[in-house]
This record gives structure tokens, C-alpha cells and sequence, in this order.
């Protein structure tokens, strides 16, 4: 892996919660992985690596991790969190060379600007965390700043500084 990657593929959460229940309606569905793509004007100087980052954790499953069935989704944040970047899609092994060609394509027309938010992010994480069973989140995200807000946040400043 190219150290520009791994600078920007920071963190990933395995994050483990004891509820079985299904959303209510209109509440957001239980994914088991997550990918946040820090789209503020920090990362515009990224902004051609990271269109493959995604399309290659989606083409191949987060590394194998990824089941056929398993439910995933790319959300971005700058000064807000967008839930909305992609719907919800079910990951088949079948379908996983068109969904990470359609999401490369999606993030490529990203218009980096806003501020870095990644604690608003954080917040908006916890909603989800409390509705899965068993949770992956990968955040893209220049490497900038504090990490806030999680129980790893001491580990993944270190991280920072060392890339």
C-alpha cells in the first residue's frame, strides 16, 4: 500500500454492540460497513486517490471482509454530515466491479470545500453504532487534526502524527 494511501485510509472501527432490533421507520437501516469520506477543502489536495480508495474497498469487499448480503453505504462530511451520498446497497460479489465503478464516479464529482468537521461526524457515527449488531466504519480523512469523540481517540491521533 502507497504511503499515500494509508495516510489517507486512517481508521477503521470494529465496533461490536449488543442490539438486535430492527430500525423503526425512517431511522437508519443497520449497516455493517460504513465508509466516511472526508470531503472538505482540506482534501481537495487528494482528491484524485481517493475516488480509488472507495472503489477498491467496495470492489473488494474491505479486503475480503465483506459478505455477500452484508449492507453498506459512503457518507461524506465537511461541516456536515451528507447520509444521504449513496442509498444503502446490498454487496454481492456479482454486482461489486458496477457499485465501486458507480461510487468512484459519484466521488469524483465531490466539491471539496467547507471545514473539517470530523467530531460533527463522530456524533452522527454514534447514531448508527447503537443500531448494529456488528459495525465497520472507515473514515477517509486527511490525517489532519485531533481525532474526538470515540474511545480510540488517542490511538488514532497517533496515527495522524506518525503519517
Amino acid at each position: 500500500m502507497k504511503l499515500s494511501r494509508l495516510t489517507l485510509l486512517t481508521l477503521a472501527l470494529l465496533v461490536g454492540v449488543s442490539t438486535h432490533a430492527q430500525p423503526a421507520p425512517g431511522r437508519i437501516p443497520p449497516f455493517r460497513f460504513l465508509i466516511l469520506v472526508d470531503s472538505s477543502s482540506g482534501m481537495k489536495r487528494l482528491d484524485d486517490i481517493t475516488p480509488t480508495v472507495v472503489h477498491d474497498l467496495v470492489l473488494d469487499g474491505v479486503y475480503g471482509r465483506m459478505q455477500p448480503g452484508d449492507l453498506y453505504a459512503v457518507w461524506t462530511f465537511d461541516e456536515e454530515v451528507d447520509t444521504s451520498f449513496t442509498p444503502p446497497v446490498i454487496w454481492q460479489p456479482s454486482l461489486a466491479r458496477s457499485q465501486a465503478q458507480a461510487i468512484d464516479q459519484q466521488i469524483r464529482r465531490l466539491k471539496y470545500q467547507g471545514k473539517d468537521q470530523l467530531e460533527t461526524a463522530v456524533r452522527k457515527l454514534n447514531t448508527i453504532i447503537s443500531q448494529s449488531d456488528d459495525l465497520t466504519i472507515i473514515i477517509l480523512h486527511d490525517g489532519s487534526g485531533v481525532m474526538f469523540g470515540t474511545p480510540f481517540d488517542f490511538q488514532v491521533t497517533a496515527i495522524y502524527r506518525q503519517f
